[in-house]
């Protein structure tokens, strides 16, 4: 049981914060490409690998055999489709658009590989997609934002199983390439 002062704004929707408490809230469900270790290094996460290409492309390598929870694998593709997601009408007035603004498109080279564009030269590009959970593209068109948040499908250690006002339930991911270590997690609204 984890204590928290506020929840995010927006449920499961991973597009609606970038700020600290979402990071607790919605890390155990979703992964991004890059992430922060206890010491605020940069290291993979999704990503294996990272190089640029050109000054204004990065080229991402997918760690292989990564599942949504839902049992579908994850793909260049998949990071692509959220990654063009934020540049749509709606996405675009989301806080993680905003940190991603210098992306201007991307080019899915194979399965696992994929080149990140920006429209000038980004040398913390990489820092930046840490703010960029991925979600099961799929599921978020067909259920749309507000749908996603009540039923969210990612590639986290731990599953959803109920998200109310004062307490956030979290079940572990049998499927997950991170097994969890707990068997389960509860995260409690604490304004003191």
């Amino acid at each position: 049981r984890v204590g928290l002062v506020a929840f995010p704004p927006g449920g499961a929707d991973p597009r609606k914060s970038v700020s600290v408490f979402a990071t607790y809230t919605w890390s155990p469900m979703f992964e991004a490409l890059t992430t922060f270790d206890e010491d605020t290094l940069l290291r993979p996460e999704l990503a294996e690998k990272w190089e640029t290409v050109e000054p204004t492309t990065w080229r991402f390598t997918i760690k292989p055999g990564i599942l949504f929870s839902n049992g579908r694998p994850l793909t260049a593709q998949d990071i692509a489709d959220n990654l063009a997601w934020l540049r749509t009408p709606l996405g675009a007035t989301t806080p993680v658009a905003r940190q991603l603004s210098s992306v201007s498109g991307t080019r899915v080279i194979d399965e696992r590989t994929l080149d990140i564009e920006t429209a000038a030269p980004n040398a913390i590009l990489p820092r930046e997609l840490s703010a960029l959970y991925i979600v099961d593209p799929d599921v978020w068109v067909r259920l749309g934002p507000d749908g996603f948040a009540q039923a969210p499908i990612g590639t986290g250690p731990f599953i959803l199983r109920r998200w109310s006002p004062a307490k956030i339930v979290y079940d572990p991911n049998p499927l997950s390439w991170r097994r969890p270590i707990v068997n389960g997690l509860e995260l409690l609204e604490l304004s003191e």
